[in-house]
């Protein structure tokens, strides 16, 4: 098992932590983990095999059944908004967006990328962690660290 940390500092919020490890699990590719505050936003980037482009991908909460689903796009290239998640597939970059806005503390938790595949999906588990705080606004991105551990 190999893991990979790191810190930004994104444009109109604050994405303090973000980790990904890869699994044993066939059917969870990678686990990640995000940072936010109360009242701000996080971006969740979910990577998918090129052969996936075309199918639908989404955003759930565990135990991530079909009532836990709380935005999905059908096609590729487009932006879904319901509430306050979003969603956007970019198939050219093979991976699509997921941004929760106006972060509550009843966010923390663990979620889902969903990529809709012919008998099981295709999962990457993120861990959503909301602390109390001010959210910093920067003008650019920022790296503040990157190391891979293990």
């Amino acid at each position: 098992m190999s893991r990979m940390v790191g810190a930004f500092l994104l444009p109109g919020s604050l994405l303090i932590l973000y980790g990904s490890t890869r699994t044993g699990n066939p059917n969870v590719t990678l686990i990640k983990e995000v940072r936010g505050y109360v009242g701000g936003k996080v971006n969740i980037d979910c990577p998918y095999p090129a052969d996936y482009i075309h199918v639908a991908k989404y955003w759930c909460q565990d135990p991530c059944k079909d009532a836990d689903v709380l935005v999905k796009s059908e096609k590729s290239d487009t932006y879904i908004s319901k509430g306050r998640f979003s969603l956007y597939d970019n198939s050219n970059g093979r991976s699509f967006r997921v941004t929760i806005k106006k972060l509550t503390l009843e966010d923390a938790g663990m979620y889902y990328c969903g990529v809709a595949k012919w008998g099981k999906d295709i999962y990457t588990e993120v861990h959503v962690n909301v602390s109390e705080g001010i959210a910093m606004s920067l003008s650019s991105p920022q790296v503040c660290y990157m190391a891979t551990v293990g």
